[in-house]
């Protein structure tokens, strides 16, 4: 009973899904990277959908960018108990550190990576591994503004 009153209590304050509530009472959280953008206007390029690593984005990419890989994830040790697709919407542009590291007016969608990992590893997936924590996005912690994550099917 102690259990549900918590978990509707969790619910309630910070509008996560019960999957989020249930993961991290067992231990789990859910991170993301961007795998690829929508762009439209960049100088040089269609407009259309690019990896990440494309050449053609390292100049636009903000400071602070959660663009991380799994390879990145295994090299710091950090085990995965799934993963999903999602995407962020950015035709309103969306920071990464308090205002300072925002998405250019071109990126019109980030395509993300979610990966489910321990909680003890949040820490190292976001100093080492470029990874975001997805409730950080959806509470407006970590120096990032609100940002809804839409979960998407992986292509």
């Amino acid at each position: 009973m102690k259990k549900a009153i918590v978990l509707i209590s969790l619910v309630a304050l910070f509008g996560c899904t019960e999957e989020e509530i249930k993961d991290t009472l067992s231990g789990k959280t859910k991170v993301f990277a961007v795998e690829s953008i929508n762009v439209e206007g960049v100088t040089g390029l269609d407009d259309g959908t690019y990896a990440v690593t494309d050449s053609h984005f390292a100049n636009i990419l903000p400071d602070v960018f959660p663009n991380g890989t799994k390879s990145d994830l295994d090299n710091y040790g950090i085990g995965t108990h799934s993963s999903s697709c999602a995407k962020i919407d950015t035709t309103t542009p969306v920071c990464f550190e308090d205002g300072k590291s925002c998405t250019p007016t071109e990126m019109k969608q980030l395509n993300l990576k979610v990966y489910k990992i321990d909680i003890t590893d949040i820490k190292s997936a976001y100093e080492n591994a470029k990874f975001f924590p997805t409730l950080a996005t959806e509470l407006g912690i970590q120096g990032l503004n609100q940002v809804n994550i839409e979960a998407v099917a992986c292509p």
